[in-house]
């Protein structure tokens, strides 16, 4: 069961603007809010409730959101014939955008009987923060590239997520009834030696008691319903999701720009503008009269301003909210290709013929090889290296193996003479390379069963450079660019690498990402002619 609370903030003055009651005490506003929260992912199995004061305002959207009012200091919870591991309570002054699956995951795990959880921004994923000396010099960066969890200390106000075991519940409730105040609820929790475990997760919310906060939520809520408003005036235009109340009059020449919603008995006269706005109920808005990025509501309270929020429209039926918002998206190199293009359909077959072709062509090598390197050193034939692959889907990228047995081990004490920059490792006279597999790395034979991946469709002939998980997380940007595509056995950065010290790992960023940008056939057979003459006069050079 997960239940949202939204407080009564008794600790507001008489003369605040309390925003939350005010969007839960206009209807259309109301359905935004309430539509949202109701479709949000949710933490836990069973049904969804909506706790708020009973007196204020909430319509029922259809019976689509359950609302559960109160009028005391406590809440009445619906328990009966509830029997799931955990009920959640949920902070609803607050709409938190976190990994719901991570919370899930955190709860299955715990062993606590109340898990406190409290979102924050500067663990989410793709947050810098710098490392400051005492001196407050900057001596680097710590970055996270995904949502992290570290323990917290127990807050003294109502966290955004409150995980209760069931189980425990009622040695905290009296006569079913919760308490509002969180300090009373901590009390009891520690007269019956309930065991809380507090946590700080990833993640960024939205205080909705704020004009900021509530407008950037409806808003966004908002961008993604299709509500035509049916309303029309003299020459008024609309642009893009507009929800209207009853009532509604508009002058000549207005113009209303959404998301934004207007509530019922407005009248909005000539030449006025509404951009991105909340329009209180029984507001004017006179001739000529602009609002934009505001909550517009008595003159009592200030219209407070917030941030442009640039969201697209969304093709999907009317009162459908996914609930979702990717963080990372605007920090994201990933890139989509239309299933008929090149990267899609022609790339995939090139690589089929052009590896089986190969493979077929040097069986006979391929055999001469394996005889060589069994009768001159211990070990395998091959060497499986667990690279990411498209996606960063685990693959195993085929070898022949060069290195004589247990060189992993040996890395680590070789890496202070490491040639090169960033995460990769190479030294041009590596005591752990064989007599017959310095000649295959010479020659890039080592490379060549990389060729059954490509038949497999795990790798690419042409692509970036296939790299295990630690290194792709030196540069995130990098990252989503090279996993967009299938690894390849050649690419860019190998034909066009200056091998300057203290430049390798930034032309390899480079030409990665510069690859998956313009990626074209004719790029691909510059890069397999050049590839080829490259290892042709390698071969020469042997000799």
């Amino acid at each position: 069961m997960q239940i949202t609370i939204i407080h009564s903030q008794k600790d507001h003055s008489a003369n605040d603007c309390r925003f939350l009651r005010f969007a839960i005490s206009n209807r259309n506003t109301a359905s935004v809010v309430l539509k949202g929260i109701s479709a949000s992912d949710k933490v836990t199995k069973g049904p969804r409730f909506v706790a708020m004061p009973a007196q204020w305002y909430a319509p029922d959207l259809a019976g689509q959101t359950k609302i559960i009012s109160y009028d005391d200091n406590t809440i009445e919870l619906p328990l009966d014939g509830y029997n799931e591991k955990w009920i959640v309570l949920i902070n609803g002054r607050y709409a938190a955008n976190t990994d719901i699956q991570m919370l899930a995951d955190i709860a299955d795990s715990s062993d606590a009987d109340m898990l406190v959880v409290n979102v924050d921004i500067n663990l989410a994923a793709y947050c810098e923060k710098p490392r400051i000396t005492p001196s407050s010099h900057v001596v680097g960066f710590s970055r996270w590239y995904s949502d992290s969890i570290t323990p917290a200390p127990i807050p003294k106000k109502w966290p955004h997520y409150l995980f209760v075991r069931t189980d425990v519940l009622g040695s905290l409730l009296s006569n079913n009834h919760l308490p509002l105040s969180f300090e009373t609820l901590l009390h009891r929790s520690r007269k019956n030696a309930v065991k809380i475990t507090s946590l700080s997760v990833g993640g960024t919310f939205l205080d909705l008691d704020t004009p900021d906060g509530l407008l950037k939520y409806t808003t966004s809520v908002l961008s993604r319903i299709n509500c035509p408003t049916g309303i029309s005036g003299k020459n008024t235009k609309f642009y893009g999701n507009v929800l209207t109340g009853e009532n509604v009059t508009f002058g000549e020449n207005v113009k209303i720009i959404g998301p934004a919603i207007i509530e019922d008995n407005v009248s909005v006269q000539d030449d006025a503008i509404i951009n991105n706005s909340i329009i209180a109920s029984g507001q004017t808005l006179q001739a000529g009269q602009v609002v934009t990025n505001t909550i517009h509501i008595e003159n009592s309270c200030r219209n407070m301003q917030s941030a442009p929020i640039t969201l697209p429209a969304s093709k999907k039926p009317d009162f459908i909210f996914s609930g979702k918002l990717d963080r990372t998206k605007k920090y994201s190199a990933f890139r989509r290709w239309p299933l008929f293009s090149y990267p899609r359909i022609v790339k995939r077959f090139i690589d089929l013929t052009g590896s089986a072709f190969i493979l077929t062509l040097l069986a006979p090598v391929f055999l001469v090889i394996a005889i060589l390197i069994k009768i001159t050193s211990r070990g395998p034939v091959f060497y499986k290296a667990v690279r990411q692959g498209k996606y960063g889907r685990p693959i195993k990228c085929l070898k022949f193996r060069t290195m004589v047995a247990g060189a992993e081990t040996m890395q680590e004490k070789l890496r202070v003479v490491n040639e090169v920059d960033g995460p990769q490792f190479k030294i041009v006279h590596d005591p752990r390379i064989s007599s017959v597999g310095r000649f295959l790395r010479d020659t890039c034979l080592d490379e060549t069963p990389q060729f059954i991946n490509v038949l497999l469709g795990q790798m690419s002939i042409v692509g970036p450079r296939p790299s295990p998980e630690n290194e792709n997380s030196q540069c995130p940007w990098w990252r989503d660019a090279r996993l967009s595509v299938r690894p390849g056995i050649t690419g860019l950065w190998q034909i066009s690498r200056t091998r300057c010290p203290s430049r390798d790992f930034q032309e390899w960023v480079y030409y990665d990402t510069e690859y998956v940008r313009k990626i074209t056939l004719k790029a691909d057979l510059c890069i397999c002619f050049k590839t080829v003459m490259k290892l042709i006069n390698d071969f020469i050079d042997q000799f």
